[in-house]
């Protein structure tokens, strides 16, 4: 059996050549050139042993000797040049890899440069250098390495591909050699795929990451290749296929570069221990992530949590990686916090994702944006769920502001980052309208749109996930819509919207796609009732609300994620089941949303400020049904809860913002009709007076958002006043109706 020679073994013998070599140098003055080569050689030899052991300033300067003394050679030869060209080339090459390691990126990228430079000449046909196309190749794919460390991501690419491109003859089953290329051609794609996952052209990648598969797993290439480099094809290809929304695919290849990287980290391989973890928490990650786009989240928190735990255990220093190792750890809790928070543990995923913010603020270079971006996006679209809405807008205001340098078509990657540009500004127009910044919210997202829109239409790239946030842009643009009182443009974009996603669920690609449907329909029920579509809005109604029972139920589904959009559908149910006479039916939808919305209020579990929010909001809607009811008491019980919530929350001695004001003039509203029913006129005049003061200083910035509310409070005043025996007053109530109609749409 043949026996494989360690790091250590090697360094050894070529310290021991090197000796040799010197010494021979240094005895005999008349006999120079050949071991003079034979010595750079072996130097060139020994950088790769030292920079493959993590010896990466070691590795440096035995390269700088090597080539100083192939540069001497060609320098002073009376022989052709070519003799010693190769060696120099292959020294330059190496030599530029390990200065890039070693943080010298533009000593790096000139020796790169110089290497491609002088080995285009040599493999051309008359030159007749043998192996010079296999050097061409080996000098493209140094350069593509250095300049990728550089930034400069589109000549890397470049790089990569004129590699391939002079390679695949080499490999040709007819003309070339497959039995003794294809193992690099394998390598070679692993790298070209990686260069357009970088760039973000992920069609591209998923077809070269493929075609690296089927090579690896060919018996040539198995024979030539540790595992571990099928393993990195294969946690490729899971990306990819993610990408593409094929999350069953992407598991099944996740899941089997994991197994890859136990088995090596079992049989004791070759590899640094920390590249092994490093590459088995990004399968981990990967898988994870598939698993949450199948809708398995149990299995896909085990899978995050051993992500994570696995970077935990290496030790704290010695450690090869191929990047810090903060950076692998900050993304794996990331892809933690995310996963803990779809279960429903929210304090845990908090605390989690600010760990991940300190270790990504801890970073340096560019990826520092990314993770920076990555981590506070989904912290502030979690304080936009718990109704935290100051904490939610700064963290999305940095996210975004991020994301756009990031994305700049002139100084940033767009191919790569457009698509969490896209979501950041949807976000962001989320987290403005919360505050009552409707104009900004509108801009940010239409701006959104106009980019899902391209992504979505755009032949290269993967169509299901741009379709779908594509779909998500529309919702927001209805919401804008409706928001301003416009519910017929609102119905228009929703349409659009509701196709998308019902082509999307029913291809059965991704469970997500189905929460995003019924909450889509909940809004919609809302804008049809509002143009007198009662039948079409009780349908939409409940479609939402049987949907989101499915994906709720305690048995087969997940509460914790979809029981709050479940206690919303049923409170817009309510409302159309009124519409349609159905009163104790509406009764019961508002009272299963007011129990679920209860069900985390005890004060050691849970946000006081989001749970408090959803339940005065469910509150209200069955206040409401409850006063069309006649039902005094529980209206007024339930508005009085309700108005005393919200008034907290409207505190802005306590620092909350005044957008919840508007809040809580809805609360009043209803207060003021609970009391009116039980005839209660002085206790209705006086809340819906302060409704109706609340809603005169709302209009001043954004009349089109507040008048249909400011108009239906003062046509309940009126008529209490008119009970009160102030018909003068009243009427000076229904002069300024008159004077102000509904907006035209």
């Amino acid at each position: 059996m043949d026996v494989v020679e360690g790091p250590e073994d090697a360094w050894v013998r070529l310290n021991d050549r090197i000796g040799r070599l010197r010494r021979h140098l240094e005895g005999d003055p008349f006999d120079r050139t050949r071991p003079a080569a034979a010595l750079a050689s072996a130097l060139d030899d020994l950088g790769e042993v030292l920079s493959g052991s993590g010896r990466v300033s070691e590795a440096v300067s035995a390269g700088q000797e090597s080539v100083a003394i192939w540069r001497g050679l060609l320098g002073s030869s009376p022989g052709p040049a070519a003799e010693h060209a190769p060696g120099f080339i292959h020294a330059l090459a190496n030599l530029g890899c390990w200065s890039v390691e070693a943080g010298e990126l533009e000593r790096g990228v000139a020796a790169a440069r110089e290497a491609v430079a002088l080995c285009r000449p040599l493999a051309d046909p008359s030159a007749c250098v043998p192996a010079a196309h296999r050097l061409l190749v080996f000098v493209l794919w140094s350069l593509s390495v250095c300049l990728d460390a550089q930034g400069q991501h589109a000549p890397a690419l470049d790089a990569a591909r004129e590699a391939v491109t002079v390679l695949r003859p080499m490999a040709d089953p007819q003309t070339g050699d497959p039995d003794t290329y294809n193992s690099h051609l394998a390598t070679l794609l692993l790298h070209l795929c990686t260069r357009l996952m970088a760039s973000g052209q992920w069609a591209q990648a998923l077809s070269v990451a493929r075609e690296a598969v089927d090579l690896f797993r060919e018996p040539a290439a198995a024979q030539d290749r540790v595992p571990d480099d099928l393993a990195g094809a294969l946690g490729n290809l899971a990306a990819c296929q993610f990408r593409a929304g094929l999350w069953a695919e992407s598991l099944a290849a996740g899941q089997e570069a994991a197994a890859v990287y136990r088995q090596l980290a079992r049989a004791g391989s070759s590899r640094e221990p920390g590249v092994l973890a490093f590459n088995l928490s990004a399968a981990l990650t990967n898988i994870a992530a598939a698993l949450i786009d199948g809708g398995r989240l149990s299995e896909a928190l085990t899978a995050a949590r051993e992500a994570v735990q696995v970077l935990r255990d290496l030790p704290g220093s010695g450690m090869a990686l191929p990047v810090p190792p903060e950076q692998p750890l900050a993304g794996a809790l990331n892809n933690l916090a995310r996963t803990l928070w779809l279960t429903g543990r929210e304090d845990e995923a908090l605390a989690v994702g600010q760990e991940a913010l300190d270790l990504s603020r801890s970073l340096t270079g560019p990826v520092r944006d990314v993770f920076i971006a990555t981590t506070l996006g989904n912290h502030g679209y979690w304080m936009l769920l718990k109704d935290h809405r100051v904490q939610a807008l700064t963290a999305l205001q940095e996210s975004t502001t991020l994301l756009r340098r990031l994305a700049d078509p002139v100084t940033g990657n767009p191919d790569l980052h457009e698509p969490d540009f896209a979501t950041a500004l949807c976000n962001l127009g989320a987290g403005l309208a919360g505050l009552g910044r409707f104009t900004e919210a509108l801009a940010a997202d239409q701006e959104a749109y106009t980019i899902r829109r391209r992504l979505a239409a755009g032949a290269n790239r993967a169509p299901a996930p741009h379709q779908a946030g594509l779909g998500i842009s529309l919702n927001h643009l209805a919401r804008r819509a409706a928001e301003a009182g416009h519910y017929e443009t609102a119905l228009l974009r929703a349409r659009e919207a509701e196709a998308i996603f019902r082509r999307l669920v029913g291809a059965d690609l991704s469970p997500v796609h189905s929460p995003r449907l019924a909450a889509l329909l909940a809004d919609t029920s809302v804008w049809l009732l509002r143009t007198g579509r009662r039948p079409e809005a009780l349908a939409a109604g409940e479609e939402a609300v049987a949907v989101l029972r499915r994906l709720a139920d305690r048995t087969a589904g997940n509460p914790a994620t979809y029981e709050p959009p479940l206690a919303v559908a049923l409170s817009t149910l309510c409302a159309c089941l009124s519409a349609a006479g159905r009163h104790e039916e509406a009764l019961a939808a508002a009272t299963e949303a007011v129990r679920i919305c209860q069900r985390p209020a005890a004060p050691a579990a849970g946000d006081p400020t989001a749970t408090s929010s959803a339940v005065a909001a469910a509150l209200v809607v069955r206040a409401r049904q409850s006063a069309v009811m006649r039902r005094q008491p529980q209206a007024q019980a339930d508005s009085t809860q309700a108005v005393a919530i919200r008034r907290h929350l409207a505190d802005q001695a306590a620092g909350n913002p005044a957008s919840y004001r508007a809040d809580l003039a809805l609360a009043l509203d209803v207060l003021a009709r609970s009391r009116s029913i039980g005839s209660d006129f002085p206790g209705a005049l006086l809340a819906s007076g302060e409704a109706v003061q609340i809603y005169r200083e709302l209009i001043i910035d954004a009349p089109a958002h507040y008048l249909e509310h400011l108009r239906e409070t003062l046509q309940l005043q009126a008529h209490v006043l008119l009970e009160l025996h102030r018909p003068g007053d009243a009427r000076t109530v229904q002069d300024w109706l008159a004077a102000h109609p509904p907006h035209a749409e």
